[in-house]
């Protein structure tokens, strides 16, 4: 279900999101991807029946790790969730990572990472541990 992705294929799931072309997070995250920057993106990829229907695009810096989701629209729900889950595992068994943290804005994705297990902080992020 979870598997690491290159940045070519995170991109074009990207542009499956038009909804989201005017949003400044959204934009600078799809412009990081793929660019070569200093800090290292593990996009990781959702797959049920048979193809992508999700992305977590994560941003590796070496005192944090951030998280974001997306994913189509009829696969959000319990499997977005259930995937949120096998993500967090996939990045504490595969990295030194043992804090998982998310910036978010949207209400509606605010409830989502509660329901995957993520708490707010007083800084305003999310965050999942160990």
């Amino acid at each position: 279900m979870i598997t690491r992705i290159d940045d070519l294929t995170a991109m074009a799931f990207m542009s499956l999101f038009p909804e989201m072309t005017n949003d400044e997070h959204w934009l600078r995250l799809c412009a990081w991807v793929g660019k070569g920057n200093a800090t290292p993106m593990v996009n990781l990829g959702v797959h049920a029946d048979g193809k992508m229907v999700g992305l977590f695009p994560c941003e590796a810096y070496h005192d944090r790790f951030l998280i974001h989701a997306c994913f189509l629209p009829e696969y959000r729900g319990q499997l977005a969730m259930d995937a949120a889950k096998y993500a967090f595992q996939w990045v504490w068994d595969n990295t030194n990572y043992s804090t998982i943290l998310a910036y978010i804005e949207p209400e509606h994705v605010k409830r989502y990472a509660v329901r995957c297990g993520m708490t707010e902080r007083p800084d305003g992020l999310y965050e999942v541990s160990k």
